[in-house]
């Protein structure tokens, strides 16, 4: 009989692999897992940060050029979003982002065109509305209130049938031509009589 294996390892900040692709969210509310940020010169602009989240089985990310105002304002947005106080930004203190690690971020997405392999065209790229999770909750949940209204509505018998065939409106009866009368000149009408000279 074999001796018992007995493992002695240190599993001390050892996560799990979790089984997942890159690839691109549905469009529409989307939330994420924070996985981390890092940070590095794009293009050669410096102070380039990438937001990695997971989705679902999706690995996906959104770069911030914090080089560019209009960036640093879409980060900004991102994190207030992700729950950091607008007053905590606003302080001056470093931000230990590492903190946001794990955290859920919500945000309105739209996927870049993609080629027919699936990949994004050269020069499209996804966007993503950052929402917090009232306005993501409200979001989700428009779609099922619009079906459930629809649906008790053709359950009451309270609703328009859309491409409904119609008859066509009748034709309207033309009115009698007046008879020919020479006191009011209706002897326009009937080209057989001429008044007298």
């Amino acid at each position: 009989m074999a001796d018992p294996i007995l493992l002695d390892i240190d599993f001390t900040n050892v996560e799990p692999i979790v089984q997942t692709e890159r690839g691109f969210p549905d469009a529409g509310p989307n939330k994420a897992r924070i996985r981390g940020y890092i940070e590095f010169e794009n293009d050669g602009v410096p102070n380039t940060l990438q937001c990695n989240m997971t989705t679902g089985v999706i690995d996906h990310r959104e770069r911030f050029n914090l080089a560019y105002d209009f960036a640093k304002r879409l980060f900004m947005t991102h994190l207030v979003k992700a729950g950091i106080p607008l007053d905590v930004l606003r302080s001056g203190k470093k931000l230990p982002l590492d903190k946001l690690k794990g955290r859920t971020v919500y945000f309105n997405y739209t996927p870049p065109k993609l080629n027919s392999d699936g990949s994004a065209v050269e020069k499209s790229y996804p966007k993503y509305a950052w929402l917090s999770e009232s306005e993501y909750n409200a979001m989700v949940a428009a779609p099922a209130q619009a079906a459930q209204a629809a649906e008790e509505a053709v359950s009451s018998g309270d609703f328009a049938v859309e491409n409904e065939v119609k008859a066509p409106a009748p034709t309207p009866t033309p009115s009698p031509t007046p008879a020919a009368d020479e006191s009011d000149l209706g002897w326009l009408l009937n080209k057989d009589s001429q008044p007298e000279a």
